[in-house]
């Protein structure tokens, strides 16, 4: 039984790492009454996170209609804000914490193990001897109804442990009594901070990029294909599909090292960043920056088209390190909420990313 209790203790650390799913909470915006010097409520709005940390990072708005600062355009794309993390956080996090541990680890764990043990306890009444061995008989039964006792006991000493950290949340004004069906919900306050400037020497993390277009359908991974026109070799960026002439931008600050017609890339610009990346856009039906021009996270370089000779409208965007090797761009725009189409599957081996892949025979033209 204490091994027992270790396991879910070192599950109960451990797997919410992994395992947590999406939460929302409400954020609102306040202003000053210049009259009475108080704070008052301009908006709010609710904000939707995945997995266990649920600040510090670009969030989708659930609901509500925030104004959006030009750096969480810049840094997060649409219909997102970057939420600042905030003390109150620190209690979502832990209440979290505490619903899974109980409700999507322990509680089921403690279920099936009272089952066990009740299905145990009625074999031992129907045939006795056979969990008897070297014990009477009583002192086995016994020892069943022990473990019976003990789990149930568990079980109801944690329900109430939990209901008293609610209720030490609730008076500590941090939570609130939602009723039978929810019981407990975080409710302190959440702010919406104001956020400064994206500098060219902070820029943005090399795992996190601006969008490159306004929304649009992932139509081609960056792997190898397997079926279709990137049959038998690797495709080094992926394709958003969109409108012709739309938008295209800079993901991030940076230098252009290219801009013109290449081979079959057609119109094409690549630009230089701080950290080492190179970010290529291909098949433009028009290239609004030239070779030299300091571009701005955010900033329009082209439209989109099928230059080039490729097949159908869309944007080719590659991501390079070093201009040594190919990284996969999905992992830099996930925020950017492109869909992807349902055929990917069956065209490309998705295990065999271009991740690593060298750029050799793709150098860019100097």
């Amino acid at each position: 039984m204490k091994r027992l209790l270790v396991v879910f203790l070192v599950f109960g650390i451990i797997f919410p790492l992994f395992s947590f799913g999406a939460g929302t909470y409400k954020v609102v915006k306040t202003k000053e009454d210049p009259e009475t010097g108080k704070e008052e409520i301009e908006y709010e709005f609710e904000v939707e996170y995945d997995g266990l940390i649920p600040c510090g990072k670009c969030l989708n708005v659930k609901s509500g209609n925030p104004e959006y600062q030009e750096v969480e355009l810049q840094r997060c794309g649409a219909n997102k804000k970057f939420i600042p993390c905030q003390i109150c956080h620190i209690f979502i996090l832990i209440s979290d914490l505490i619903k899974f541990f109980y409700s999507e680890l322990l509680y089921p764990l403690l279920g099936v193990l009272i089952t066990i043990l009740g299905f145990l306890l009625l074999l031992s009444e129907i045939h006795p001897v056979a969990f008897a061995r070297e014990e009477t008989v009583i002192s086995a039964i016994e020892r069943i109804k022990e473990g019976v006792k003990l789990t149930a006991f568990a079980f109801f000493f944690l329900l109430s442990l939990w209901f008293l950290l609610n209720l030490f949340f609730s008076v500590m004004g941090v939570a609130e009594w939602t009723g039978l069906q929810n019981w407990f919900k975080i409710s302190c306050t959440i702010k919406e901070l104001p956020l400064g400037p994206l500098t060219e020497e902070a820029g943005l993390p090399p795992t996190v990029l601006g969008c490159p277009t306004d929304g649009g359908e992932i139509t081609s991974p960056c792997a190898w294909g397997i079926k279709g026109s990137h049959a038998g070799r690797m495709h080094t960026g992926i394709d958003i599909a969109g409108s012709r002439n739309s938008n295209i931008y800079a993901v991030e600050n940076g230098k252009v090292i290219f801009a013109g017609y290449w081979d079959r890339y057609g119109n094409t610009v690549a630009i230089q960043h701080h950290n080492g990346l190179i970010t290529l856009y291909a098949h433009l039906n028009q290239i609004s920056v030239r070779k030299g021009d300091e571009v701005k996270m955010g900033q329009k370089i082209g439209e989109m088209g099928n230059s080039g000779g490729d097949y159908g409208v869309h944007l080719h965007f590659e991501v390079r390190q070093d201009n040594q090797y190919f990284l996969n761009p999905e992992r830099f725009i996930g925020h950017c909420g492109y869909t992807r189409r349902s055929n990917i599957p069956q065209r490309y081996d998705e295990s065999r990313t271009c991740e690593g892949y060298s750029v050799r025979g793709h150098e860019i033209p100097q």
